[in-house]
């Protein structure tokens, strides 16, 4: 019916425990003489079979297999251990502390340490810019091989450092290297590839593992735009010989595939392999928890791109960059951009934990390699003016300023150029913070928020915090609901709660409500995500932040099942990652989650009062209101142990004390009172009354009878009035763009040239309205949502649209970051200036993306929107194509959400026939007509199924070639469903056994003009019809051959063929074929999220359970009473079309366990829904009820 999210992959410790066959002849000498001669060229460390050879001298040490044995002089360090030199030797230290600590050996006695520069010169060594020393030793270690940390060296066992939390140990090996040399590991050892062809393939689809690569795609990739004529059958060859290297032993797998396989997956190929045991997906995960922990602890930062870098073990792609055409070869340069731009974030979070000296090292390395980039050149100078050497950093940007002149003719960047005068004013910003906050800028900004001496007054919710903190040390956890008023100090107090506990060694991630145009779901929790990349790979954090490998595009996942299995895992997760290390979360502005956070925060709610897990909220209030969602989630979470905190105004004394400090000139007192009395104790309305005071002669008038949050409105747009129109401009802008705005997309939608961006940004700085942060990524961060607010209100409607109209476009282009669903919401706001036509595509997107995330109540929105959207486009085909597209979507997503009997998603679904019927043939025409079928098929009408099934019949007569073949399909299937419904089962063999041929002279192609193949319904139903026939034999073998094909699909694909086979079981009265299907229907349909499955699993399951003979009486009691609640869960669907069977399964159990007028109303009702007919296998079985009943009376 719909587009379905595929299954996710067995877990880590799952593929770990499986076996695998080692590689073995010719081929395994082969790789270890290959590797052995590059390890004597370059004297790298290479890991063949449990081997190490160190500076190519052919000296070798064994240790078991898939462990390293290090001995020889720190030039080792150079090659595969560190990455050649990206990675820090305080990470070699932590590597070596952990290694040693985990073995019970004692701490290293040797030291590759030597005193290098001022002040942290002799803590730190950084290998790289070092040469070797005769004599210096390497402790023998044992490192699994495949992880992040290839090998580990020893350092001095004195200096420590806060090892921030790390779960190598829980990680699955890597069986996917791409960042360097491709290799495929199989059984713990790189394998040989046949040709280098072959090696090139296996990467284009290892760089997107889980999803279909195109077979057109692939040839691109191999041969470019001129592929031999041969191609295709070469393509086919190169897999096949793939595939015996991935599995050497296919006949030993059973039902469980290798780890890597490469499996056809129409139109092309997909290489199934975990996403976490795939290099670059790790490296990227790590990167992103990384970037989430800049500003909240760099140390954590530190620590995880130490664990990403230590991937890196060449040029990715190195070896097979050469066999592949420019356009392919593009990949590789991308993964080597990302490696590139993970060093340059290594050396920011270095500067951010206050190791400047070893910054300015590596910064130095990336500078020598790259001298014209301008990120490197920031980190650069910062970290030689934080050493000290200012004079140093402004010769070195002189310098760089004429190499750039000399070589290219232009001059450094805007964003360079501030830095630059900061540097020359000796700004105290680019100092380190003593203590940085919670969300602390970037060096290049200045820091904002209260600082512990704001949080006066605040002393007694603070030790209740600390309190609840030393819970989760002794185990237990809480959950917390901080409210208060805007510009209250939620934040700063948060933040003080998260300093406390780092200080208590408590991990911490950090969460917050979407402002910006668009609402995405999970933007709550995909930060937290983030920052935990090592939550347990079975949890679904991946599908609810939308990078799911396995997801595909339209709805199929339902709320009651699907994502509350998700959220169930996910919770589960979070407490296991908590009774690791105790964990606080904390989660801003709840009035601005989407639903589908709120329900995690739900389920994760529930099982933090069981583990070390602290849970902090934080509400406006008063503020906007509330949504029902909320309301629901705090009356449940208020039934339990929630704990609140009230943050009110500050006392009169403490309000005159934070004015009278923040005050830049003398104020006499009369002037500070009346300041104070207008706050009402509000500590951002104190701030931006002190910056008014400062810039203006004399007071504003005050607000009378207003609220506080209007009158801090108010004072903003007093302050906001004398800024330059090109301050105001950029701040508008970014108020529409959002929190945080890219500086790139300012300029380019300000229409603000480079030099009245620098003025405007200025100003807007040194006012205090927003940060300015270099890194990652130029951009600027307003101080408090509040600034946003203000400005965003204080446009006009039409001004407001034309900017959000802006900003899409821009986005748009794909220069810049942003989520399908910031897309699509600025250019909904602005689809009177861009016009509707605009705005539907990124809607569909949005929707799609939505689909994956199993958020179908904001996909429907998001379809309904789309809906409005198409009604304001001119009549003509236009209007009706996307009209087409929109109502078929909206159909299945209402028909998955709310169930198959809805009577809206019938009208969308048959305004979409009716649009499709009239429109040229294509894709959204077909998959419209196939979803309509499919719909009335599942619901019992028949009528309409036969009267559209004989339209379509009359196109394929009159259409040749492929697209008339598809409309045939299309009406031998519908037509074959009504037969057999009917029960006139050799006529729908006829039909069914037609649209088979269809279905595999079509092949691939299928796939795409649906938007899900048919194969599995016509298999599935000719296998019912077959039985009808009496010809049980090919039935069965027919079911089986289905379930194999299906098995290799989506969840509800393999779940339709499970379905169809197991109904087939207990048609031949087999309970124990029955149990087994009915066990692995229950878990399709709990990935899949189908209710339909589900509820069919239950029934198949108890029925067997009922009826099985040695069941103990009172398990098949129960079993009874679960499958009349399945019966009745089933009649909820609104599915009728295998009602009749289901209905007579009920009859059975119930007379064969002694209730014979609960089975004669079944019996009943079985008859009644049967009508006009059943196939005979069915009806024959009725009737054989009937006659075993006791007569009536």
């Amino acid at each position: 019916m719909a587009d379905q999210v595929h299954g996710q992959h067995p877990g880590p410790r799952a593929q770990q425990g499986r076996h695998h066959p080692p590689v073995e002849g010719r081929a395994a000498e082969t790789v270890d003489a290959h590797q052995h001669r590059a390890a004597r060229r370059t004297g790298e460390v290479q890991v063949v079979h449990g081997t190490a050879d160190v500076d190519g001298g052919g000296r070798r040490g064994r240790g078991p297999a898939g462990h390293l044995a290090l001995s020889g002089s720190s030039r080792a360090l150079r090659g595969d251990l560190l990455g050649h030199g990206r990675s820090s030797s305080r990470a070699v230290h932590r590597r070596t502390a952990a290694a040693a600590a985990a073995s019970g050996d004692a701490a290293p006695r040797r030291s590759l340490r030597r005193p290098a520069c001022r002040t942290l010169a002799d803590r730190i060594h950084h290998p790289a810019r070092e040469p070797p020393r005769p004599g210096v030793g390497v402790q023998h270690c044992r490192v699994p091989v495949g992880g992040p940390t290839d090998g580990v060296a020893s350092v001095d066992a004195g200096h420590h450092r806060r090892a921030a939390p790390s779960a190598v140990a829980d990680e699955a090996p890597v069986l996917v290297r791409l960042l360097g040399p491709v290799q495929a590991v199989v059984a713990g050892r790189p394998v040989a590839f046949p040709s280098p062809k072959a090696r090139a393939l296996f990467a284009l689809l290892a760089l997107e593992p889980g999803r279909t690569v195109p077979v057109g795609r692939l040839l691109e990739g191999l041969w470019g735009d001129d592929p031999p004529e041969t191609a295709t059958a070469t393509l086919q060859a190169y897999v096949s010989r793939l595939r015996r290297v991935l599995d050497p032993d296919p006949g030993q797998q059973g039902r469980h595939p290798p780890p890597s396989r490469i499996r056809r997956a129409p139109p092309g190929y997909v290489l199934e392999v975990p996403a976490e045991a795939v290099d670059t997906q790790r490296f990227r995960r790590l990167s992103a928890a990384a970037e989430e922990q800049l500003d909240r602890d760099p140390l954590v930062a530190v620590e995880l791109l130490d664990r990403a870098l230590g991937l890196v073990r060449g040029e990715p792609l190195g070896d097979v960059v050469d066999q592949l055409p420019a356009t392919a070869a593009a990949a590789a340069h991308r993964l080597a951009e990302e490696v590139l731009a993970a060093r340059e974030s290594h050396v920011d979070a270095l500067l951010r934990a206050d190791e400047a000296e070893t910054a300015l090292r590596e910064a130095a390395d990336l500078l020598a390699e790259h001298p014209l980039r301008e990120r490197t050149q920031a980190l650069h100078l910062l970290a030689l003016y934080r050493c000290g050497r200012q004079a140093d950093a402004l010769t070195a940007f002189e310098r760089f300023r004429r190499r750039l002149r000399e070589e290219l003719g232009v001059d450094p960047g805007p964003q360079l150029r501030r830095l630059h005068t900061r540097l020359l004013r000796q700004d105290a910003d680019l100092e380190l913070p003593s203590t940085p906050p919670a969300s602390t800028p970037t060096p290049t900004g200045p820091a904002t928020g209260r600082g512990p001496g704001d949080l006066t007054g605040r002393e007694a919710p603070l030790g209740r915090l600390e309190s609840a903190l030393a819970g989760a040390r002794a185990g237990g956890g809480s959950v917390w609901l901080v409210t208060g008023e805007a510009g209250i100090g939620r934040t700063a107090f948060c933040r003080e709660v998260v300093r406390r506990a780092r200080r208590r060694g408590l991990v911490t991630a950090w969460g917050r409500g979407q402002t910006s145009a668009g609402t995405t779901p999970y933007w709550l929790w995909l930060p937290v995500l983030r920052a935990l990349p090592d939550l347990p790979g079975r949890s679904g954090a991946d599908v609810l932040a939308g990078t799911s490998p396995g997801a595909t595009s339209v709805p199929a996942a339902s709320l009651p099942a699907s994502r509350s299995h998700l959220h169930e895992g996910v919770a589960a997760a979070l407490a296991e990652r908590a009774h690791r290390q105790p964990l606080l979360v904390v989660l801003e502005d709840l009035q601005w989650a989407d639903t589908a956070s709120l329900e995690l925060l739900g389920a994760v709610a529930e099982t933090a009062l069981d583990a070390p897990l602290v849970l902090l909220c934080t509400l406006r209030s008063p503020g906007p209101p509330a949504p029902p969602e909320l309301t629901r989630l705090l009356a449940r979470l208020a039934g339990t142990a929630l704990q609140q905190v009230r943050l009110g105004g500050l006392p009169p004394q403490e309000a005159r004390r934070l004015l009278t400090r923040r005050l830049q000139h003398p104020v006499d007192s009369a002037r500070v009172e009346a300041a104070v009395a207008r706050a009402d104790g509000n500590p951002f309305f104190l701030v931006e009354l002190a910056r008014l005071l400062d810039e203006r002669p004399a007071p504003a008038d005050p607000v009378a009878g207003a609220d506080v949050p209007a009158t801090v409105l108010a004072v903003l747009h007093e302050r906001l009035a004398p800024l330059a129109p090109g301050t105001r401009r950029l701040l508008e802008v970014a108020a529409v763009v959002g929190r945080e705005a890219q500086l790139g997309l300012l300029e380019r939608v300000g229409g603000l040239s480079p030099a009245d961006l620098d003025a405007a940004l200025g100003e807007a700085v040194e006012t205090g309205f927003v940060t300015e942060q270099l890194l990652p990524t130029p951009r600027i961060t307003f101080v408090h949502t509040l600034v946003r607010e203000a400005l965003y209100e204080g446009l006009r409607p039409v001004v407001r649209a034309r900017l959000h109209a802006g900003v899409g476009t821009e986005l748009a282009s794909g220069r810049h970051d942003a989520t399908a669903d910031e897309l699509a919401g600025h250019l909904l706001l602005g689809a009177e200036v861009v016009g509707p036509a605009a705005a539907l595509p990124a809607l569909l997107r949005a929707s799609r993306r939505a689909a994956e995330q199993t958020a179908l109540e904001h996909a429907e929105r998001l379809l309904r929107q789309a809906l409005v959207l198409t009604s304001r486009l001119p009549a003509g085909p236009e209007r009706d194509g996307w009209e087409l597209a929109v109502q078929s979507r909206l159909g299945s997503t209402v028909a998955v959400r709310s169930g198959w009997g809805s009577a809206e998603a019938n009208r969308a679904l048959q305004r979409a026939q009716h649009l499709a019927l009239r429109s040229e043939p294509d894709v959204e025409m077909f998959a419209a007509v196939y979803h309509r079928l499919s719909w009335l098929t599942v619901v019992g009408g028949l009528d309409d199924v036969r009267t559209l099934g004989d339209v379509l019949l009359e196109r394929s007569t009159a259409t040749p070639g492929p697209t008339g073949r598809r409309f045939e399909l299309l009406a031998r299937m519908s037509r074959g469903a009504v037969r057999w419904s009917r029960g006139d089962d050799e006529g729908a063999v006829t039909e069914l056994v037609r649209a088979r041929q269809l279905a595999e002279d079509l092949g691939p192609d299928l796939l795409e003009a649906f938007r899900e193949h048919p194969r599995t319904p016509v298999l599935g139903l000719l296998s019912q019809a077959l039985a009808g026939a009496g010809r049980g034999r090919e039935a069965w073998a027919l079911s089986r051959r289905s379930l194999v094909l299906a098995r290799q699909s989506s969840p509800a694909e393999a779940g339709g063929a499970v379905m169809f086979a197991g109904l087939l079981a207990a048609a031949r009265q087999d309970t124990s074929a029955a149990t087994a299907l009915a066990d692995e229907l229950a878990e399709l349909g709990r990935a899949s999220g189908l209710d339909l499955h589900a509820c069919s699993a239950d029934v198949l399951g108890c029925w067997a359970a009922a009826t099985g003979r040695g069941t103990p009486s009172g398990q098949a009691e129960a079993a009874l009473v679960g499958l009349r609640g399945a019966v009745e869960r089933y009649r909820a669907t609104g599915a009728r079309m295998l009602l009749p069977m289901v209905l007579v399964l009920l009859a059975e159990a119930e007379l064969h366990r002694g209730q014979d007028e609960r089975s004669r109303a079944a019996l009943t009702a079985a008859r009644a829904a049967g009508e006009p007919g059943l196939s005979r296998i069915w009806s024959q079985r009725l009737e054989r009820l009937g006659h075993r009943l006791p007569p009536v009376g």
